[in-house]
């Protein structure tokens, strides 16, 4: 690949990944210790914009397949998407809140597979150079972290600071939508086909896809917890606002370790041991939070949140994406995105939100994490189960 194409697309993946790395780790510990939402309400809020974005990324898939190019759309997604998460910075009673982020959700969530879908139209290779790509994204996230959490939230109100979080994803968003202009634009494979939403799903009914689509939809679930409860139980565990992004880092930081060498991975071991490994180490780490409330473990549970993504979730894509033909491509990690990032997110949140509200002591306000965690570790074990008994690699397409 040459050095130019890979640069551009490695800046497209870093910004991506700083307009939702500026806000995500500590959002659930904003909205409940800045906002004073309720839990379950926060659930409700992390997992209703899924549920609203479950029509906005076919829609997106549909018009970069065919009438927009991706790059574009996703430029325009993001000028949007800012307008509105800086709206939202400014916004403190749930009701307007709750429908703002779900507007805002219609616009990012398709982001996330078009920023796969541009650089995956380029690399020459998906197996050998996508990994070399996403890293950037992880590297963004990390950055934006370790910059925000120590230069800015520091000091006596840092708790006043945290909707600074969110004026800098807006930001980031806007400087994203320009920079696409200058991205190469994304050729198409011939004429467009027609409207054909079941042949995405004729794809995933392949045996190895549908049971891949499955774990991966359970997994998301549990995922979930992680991002609904990490910054909450840091909290709870004594950790102060500034600290918090660059302990939540630590799972990016040990991400781009296993992006670094994940196409080697790949071909010696293959899809299949990639995703067990990485559902495994989902297992053991929501163990730890359950069972080993300590920060030194906690910090290696947070760890091994990185390694789990890259063994899973990224090898999942790049083997979705060797097995959809060109011009179902977008359409294709669209469909995956509504699955994991969609549906299962919507259950995973309302579910995290529930239990979290269940747990919680109407005494002190503190919620009795050994059993919320409890939750996503068996969702977990059970991946890990299924993957090894059910699911088996077919031969590629490309």
């Amino acid at each position: 690949m040459k050095r130019s194409l890979y640069a551009q697309l490695a800046i497209m993946m870093f910004l991506q990944y700083v307009v939702n790395g500026s806000m995500l780790p500590i959002f659930s510990h904003y909205l409940l210790n800045y906002l004073h939402f309720e839990p379950e309400k926060i659930g409700i809020i992390m997992g209703m914009p899924a549920l609203a974005a479950l029509i906005a990324p076919a829609v997106a898939g549909q018009i970069a397949d065919r009438y927009l190019s991706a790059e574009r759309m996703l430029g325009l997604c993001h000028l949007i998407g800012g307008v509105l998460m800086y709206a939202l910075s400014r916004q403190t009673e749930y009701g307007p809140f709750l429908w703002l982020y779900v507007a805002y959700s219609m616009l990012f969530v398709p982001t996330l597979a078009l920023t796969n879908t541009v650089a995956l139209h380029h690399v020459p290779s998906a197996k050998k150079d996508f990994a070399r790509v996403r890293l950037w994204g992880t590297i963004g996230w990390v950055s934006i972290a370790w910059a925000f959490g120590f230069l800015w939230l520091g000091g006596e109100n840092a708790t006043e600071r945290l909707a600074d979080a969110l004026k800098l994803s807006a930001v980031a968003s806007w400087v994203l939508a320009a920079y696409t202009l200058t991205l190469p634009r994304s050729p198409h494979a011939g004429p467009p086909p027609p409207f054909a939403p079941w042949k995405a799903i004729r794809l995933f009914l392949r045996p190895s896809l549908l049971v891949l689509t499955a774990c991966m939809f359970v997994s998301s679930i549990a995922m979930q917890f992680y991002y609904y409860g990490a910054g909450p139980y840091l909290s709870s565990l004594g950790v102060p606002n500034r600290a918090l992004m660059p302990l939540l880092s630590a799972g990016q930081m040990a991400e781009v370790v296993a992006m670094a060498f994940l196409a080697t991975l790949q071909v010696r071991f293959g899809f299949k041991a990639l995703l067990i490994a990485g559902s495994l180490i989902q297992t053991a780490r929501f163990t730890l939070f359950a069972f080993l409330p300590a920060l030194p473990l906690t910090v290696l549970g947070i760890a091994g949140h990185g390694v789990y993504f890259a063994l899973f979730f990224i090898t999942a894509f790049i083997y979705l994406d060797t097995h959809s033909g060109a011009t179902e491509r977008a359409r294709a990690q669209q469909f995956f995105n509504i699955i994991a990032f969609g549906i299962g997110a919507v259950l995973g949140f309302r579910l995290a939100g529930l239990i979290a509200q269940t747990l919680r002591s109407s005494l002190t306000g503190a919620v009795d994490y050994h059993y919320f965690w409890a939750v996503p570790a068996a969702l977990a074990l059970a991946v890990s189960i299924t993957l090894a008994l059910a699911f088996r690699e077919e031969k590629p397409l490309v």
